[in-house]
């Protein structure tokens, strides 16, 4: 047929669809500048996209990229050709309404992207509320908001309708609704009858015919009796082989005694006849008429299975009868849900398929990148050979064509020839040289081929030895007889040493014969401190002796205070017989081994003087002065003495008469001592009295008559120099804090003298 006459079959009556095939070919003809057969294929067939597959074949021929076997996406369009639009390119999506992040199962879209208000997560129970999901908190709502099945559970454990309002809760009535009325409910389940508020735990049971008390006892004997027949089972007949007296019917009991088995509840006069070797209506007969029949199918073939089509119904099996239906051919037992599948294109054993997973059948492996290695996690059982499949299974990556056993292995990261290594003995693999010290430089001695850098090795062959990290072309040349750089020369550019000769061999050297040399010349050291190098009991490291004129120790000194038979104790400065000052020692001075004399500059001060008022320790028992010693009342404070003379003085004659004691008008230091001092002037005067702060020599500029200090205690508005010669300050008792005030120093006052250690 010409393609015209093919044009014209396959568009039939369509105008249209004629109007485009025909421009379509004429498109293609003068495309090709050639005749109109430009568009046929080589069985002769019109291929208007030239995608290799005709119009017959081709679902869209306008499309090159729509043909059989081509790609699916989700773009709408029935790519590949199979009837199907974007199958296995599209999601499951489930719609959202209540916005909480959970979909509604039974409302759901398969899209590529996710439409308006649907996600890809399902699962929620209710959404129309957004309370309401999977994990959610479960509120007293009546929903069910965790969506585990129920509704409200667990909030109301406890509690029992009350509607008696005897305070007793019915157990069969939990409040398990959160819409009940919760206004009558008790927190306990102790009520047998909760619609009679006289029946609860604490009643008082009386012959009624009620469980009172709700002890489980009803009508307890002494309220008249009858026979009655117990109903164990709860059938509504009575034992009558188990009876009981009672002035009304007891719980659990009848009046009369019709049941045969009082223990089964199923078995009474009115029950129905079951398959079960009982006598469940009491009539004296078993298994008579049973309302509970079994089916049984006929099994012609006996293999255990039966025919759904021939079947009987009794209380025990029949011969030749089974209980189940699954025989798909009941005349042969070669054919049955047990028997082996067989390639024959039969069922045999009856799933409905023929051949699946046949005795006979071989494995097909998938083979989608065409290199005849099949894909070893995607096969089928067949009996006849699969399309798209071949027999082995040794294809590493189905999806690339140059990943099979047959590749050569190039530095990819990937297992080119399958044979489980990555990039092992690459073709193109590049040489590394062991750096045992990781100095960074590589040795001939060890090599290896890799794609990657091996832990331990590097791309050069720079180092001199291996084995040592500071020897390397970054290392720095030092004066040590090695190639520290690797440039193959010895010590070249480094400083040299200076060496010393040690004639007598005592380890240190003469300063005066120096070599400069790298290494150490033989017979001589670096140091250079011996003092004299032709004794070996002189250097800095010998005992300095006494009386032999020598310099031992070399330290510039002979017979001095390092000698190791040096005399050691205290001096006596003063020549007052006892030592005192710090320890010494030396070769010649007499010493004295007690450390006695508490001033070693004074001859009138040691062990022995005679104690006097002068401020001063005369004897060395580590008091200055004494009470009744001095002229005025003795005190002390903080290692200072004080005389508080309560007798008055101008501020000159108490400032001599002070110092005709050795002492000096009070300094104060500070708060505390003035705070000590204005106590206890207080109790020898309330007066005012004189402490040694002046200004006497130059008006203004205030100081002490003793050891100078900063701290001032001015009362307000003082120092004022009222009439131009108050220069003199006391110590003021008419202001508070013990402050003072300027006055004039020919005022008479009691005075306070201090003398200090």
């Amino acid at each position: 047929m010409s393609p015209l006459g093919l044009m014209m079959s396959m568009c039939g009556y369509d105008n249209m669809k004629c109007a485009w095939l025909l421009v379509g070919i004429l498109f293609t003809a003068c495309r090709s500048k050639i005749d109109v057969s430009a568009g046929q294929d080589d069985t002769g067939l019109i291929d208007l996209d030239q995608d290799g597959f005709s119009t017959a074949e081709d679902c869209d021929d306008f499309d090159a990229s729509v043909y059989p076997g081509s790609t699916e996406y989700c773009d709408g369009i029935d790519n590949n050709c199979n009837g199907e639009v974007d199958e296995g390119v599209n999601t499951l999506y489930y719609r959202d309404l209540d916005g909480d992040g959970f979909g509604d199962d039974a409302e759901t879209m398969m899209a590529c992207n996710a439409p308006s208000d649907y996600i890809i997560v399902g699962n929620d129970c209710d959404d129309s509320n957004a309370n309401s999901f999977p994990g959610a908190e479960e509120l007293c709502d009546e929903r069910d908001n965790d969506c585990d099945g129920e509704i409200d559970e667990g909030l109301l454990d406890g509690l029992f309708l009350d509607l008696d309002g005897d305070g007793y809760g019915d157990p069969d009535e939990p409040i398990n609704n959160c819409g009940d009325d919760l206004t009558r409910y008790a927190n306990n389940q102790l009520d047998c009858d909760d619609y009679n508020p006289e029946v609860n735990f604490n009643a008082v049971e009386i012959c009624d015919g009620i469980d009172n008390d709700c002890d489980g006892a009803v009508d307890e004997p002494g309220s008249g009796t009858q026979l009655w027949y117990a109903d164990s089972d709860g059938d509504g007949y009575g034992d009558p082989a188990v009876t009981t007296y009672a002035c009304d019917r007891p719980a659990g009991y009848k009046a009369n005694s019709d049941d045969c088995d009082d223990s089964n509840d199923a078995q009474h006069p009115f029950a129905d006849e079951l398959c079960n070797l009982q006598d469940d209506d009491c009539d004296g007969f078993i298994d008579e008429d049973p309302v509970d029949p079994s089916t049984f199918y006929l099994d012609a073939d006996s293999d255990g299975f039966g025919d759904a089509g021939f079947t009987t119904v009794a209380c025990t099996q029949p011969i030749g009868y089974v209980s189940n239906d699954l025989d798909c051919n009941d005349a042969t037992s070669a054919i049955s849900p047990n028997a082996p599948e067989i390639c024959n294109q039969t069922d045999n054993n009856c799933n409905g398929i023929l051949d699946d997973n046949a005795i006979g059948a071989a494995t097909y492996y998938a083979d989608l990148d065409g290199d005849t290695f099949g894909d070893p996690n995607s096969m089928v059982s067949s009996c006849t050979a699969v399309s798209g499949h071949v027999l082995n299974s040794l294809d590493c990556d189905d999806a690339d064509a140059a990943q099979n056993p047959l590749s050569v292995e190039v530095c990819n990261f990937e297992d080119d020839n399958c044979n489980g290594g990555v990039d092992e003995s690459a073709v193109d693999s590049l040489v590394w040289y062991i750096d045992t010290d990781s100095d960074g430089y590589g040795s001939l001695d060890t090599w290896t081929t890799s794609c990657t850098q091996p832990s331990g090795y590097v791309s050069n062959v720079l180092d001199c030895n291996d084995s040592d990290s500071n020897h390397n072309p970054d290392t720095p040349e030092v004066c040590n007889g090695l190639d520290d750089n690797c440039n193959n020369q010895i010590d070249e550019g480094v400083t040299l040493y200076s060496w010393y000769f040690d004639d007598d061999g005592d380890g240190y050297g003469d300063p005066w014969v120096v070599v400069d040399a790298c290494a150490q010349p033989t017979g001589m050291i670096s140091d250079n401190t011996d003092c004299d190098d032709t004794n070996a009991s002189i250097h800095p490291a010998a005992d300095e002796l006494c009386f032999d004129g020598v310099d031992n120790n070399c330290d510039g000194a002979f017979d001095d205070e390092t000698a190791i038979d040096a005399f050691s104790g205290y001096l006596d400065l003063d020549g007052d017989g006892y030592g005192g000052g710090a320890w010494e020692s030396s070769c010649d001075d007499i010493y004295y081994p007690q450390n006695e004399d508490c001033d070693d500059t004074d001859p009138a001060v040691s062990p022995d003087a005679y104690e006097v008022c002068d401020g001063i320790d005369n004897d060395c028992d580590g008091n200055a002065d004494a009470a009744g010693m001095c002229p005025c009342f003795f005190d002390t404070n903080n290692g200072n003495n004080y005389l508080f003379c309560n007798y008055n003085r101008t501020w000159s004659v108490a400032k001599g008469e002070c110092a005709q004691v050795g002492y000096h008008l009070v300094t104060i230091d500070d708060a505390a001592e003035n705070t000590w001092l204005d106590g206890r002037i207080d109790s020898y005067s309330t007066g005012r009295w004189w402490i040694g702060y002046n200004d006497v020599t130059v008006e203004g500029y205030w100081d002490w008559d003793g050891p100078y200090s900063s701290y001032t205690n001015w009362a307000p508005n003082e120092p004022n120099n009222s009439g131009g010669y108050e220069d003199c300050a006391a110590l003021n008792q008419f202001g508070p804090g013990g402050q003072w005030n300027d006055i004039h120093c020919n005022t008479s006052l009691y005075f306070v003298c201090e003398a200090n250690p």
